[in-house]
C-alpha cells in the first residue's frame, strides 16, 4: 500500500516544499522593491507592502481597481494638489468597496497623513462584494482585511497546487524551457528582467502606440470593440444597506482627518 502511495506523498512533499523555497509569488518575504517577474503578483499586496514601508511620504491617494490605475494617472492629479505632498495609487485588480475601506482604515490605524483622497468607483465591481476577495491575484492583503497572515498564505499555496501552477513553475526552473502549456501561467517576457515592477502601466504604453499610428492599432484590433447599443442602458442600484454603512464610515474616517475628497464613477 505504502508503495501506491509513495507517489502521492513526494507529489504532496515537493509542491509544498517548493512553494516555501522559492517563494514565486514573493508573499512569504517581499523584497525590498519588487521587480518584474514571469509569475504575475497581486497587485493588493505590492501596492500595500510599498505603502507600508514608508506610510508617512504619502498624503494623497487614488483608490479603485485596475482600472483606476490605468485611467487616473498621479502625475495627471499632481498639478491640483498641495506641493510636495507624497501621492500613491492605492489600487488592486477588481477592487470592491471593502478593500476601499481596508485600505482607508489601515491607513488611519498607521497615523499617517490623508490629506486628499480620489475615490474610483466602477458601476459593476465597487459594490459587487462586501467581503475579502477569493483567489491569490484579488485577495486582500491580510493588514486591509483585518485577517490572520497563515489564511492570506494558504490561499497563494492552494492555488499554486490546485491550478497546476506548480507543475509549470518546477518545469522551467530545472530546464530553462518554454513549453505552449504554461502560456497564462507564466510571463515570459519578464524573464531576466531587472526593472522595476510597475502596477497598471499597460493602458498608458497602449495609448503611445495609438498616438504612433492609430489607424493601424483600430485596424489590428477590431475584434476588440463592440457595437454599442441604440437603446441606453441603465443599471439598476447598486448600494445596499451596508454599502451606505461602509461610506459612512470612509466618511468618518476623511472627516477625522479632515481629509478632501471626491468619489468618480468611472466611465467603463
Amino acid at each position: 500500500m505504502f508503495v501506491f502511495l509513495l507517489p502521492i506523498l513526494l507529489l504532496i512533499v515537493v509542491s509544498i516544499g517548493s512553494f516555501y523555497y522559492y517563494d514565486p509569488f514573493q508573499v512569504l518575504n517581499p523584497p525590498s522593491e519588487f521587480k518584474e517577474s514571469i509569475v504575475g503578483y497581486n497587485e493588493e499586496f505590492v501596492a500595500t507592502e510599498r505603502y507600508l514601508r514608508n506610510p508617512k511620504n504619502y498624503g494623497s491617494f487614488i483608490f479603485g481597481s485596475s482600472r483606476a490605475g490605468a485611467g487616473f494617472r498621479l502625475e495627471d492629479w499632481a498639478t491640483t494638489l498641495r506641493k510636495n505632498d507624497g501621492l500613491f495609487l492605492f489600487a488592486s485588480s477588481n477592487e470592491t468597496i471593502f478593500g476601499i475601506l481596508g485600505k482607508i482604515k489601515l491607513i488611519e490605524e498607521v497615523d499617517a497623513p490623508l490629506h486628499e483622497a480620489l475615490i474610483i468607483i466602477d458601476t459593476d465591481k465597487t459594490f459587487h462584494s462586501y467581503e475579502n476577495s477569493k483567489g491569490h491575484i484579488f485577495i486582500k492583503h491580510y493588514r486591509v482585511s483585518q485577517s490572520d497572515r497563515s489564511t492570506f498564505i494558504t490561499t497563494f499555496l492552494k492555488d499554486y497546487i490546485f491550478s497546476g501552477f506548480f507543475i509549470r513553475f518546477l518545469d522551467f526552473k530545472m530546464f530553462k524551457t518554454e513549453r505552449p502549456y504554461m502560456k497564462g501561467y507564466l510571463d515570459m517576457t519578464k524573464l531576466n528582467s531587472t526593472k522595476k515592477y510597475e502596477s497598471f502601466v499597460g493602458p498608458y504604453y497602449l495609448n503611445q502606440i495609438i498616438k504612433k499610428d492609430s489607424i493601424k492599432y483600430y485596424e489590428d484590433h477590431q475584434n476588440l470593440f463592440f457595437e454599442r447599443p441604440k437603446v441606453a442602458k441603465v443599471n439598476p442600484p447598486m448600494i445596499s444597506e451596508r454599502g451606505i454603512s461602509y461610506l459612512k464610515t470612509i466618511k468618518s474616517i476623511f472627516d477625522k482627518k479632515n481629509t478632501s475628497y471626491k468619489f468618480v464613477i468611472g466611465p467603463l
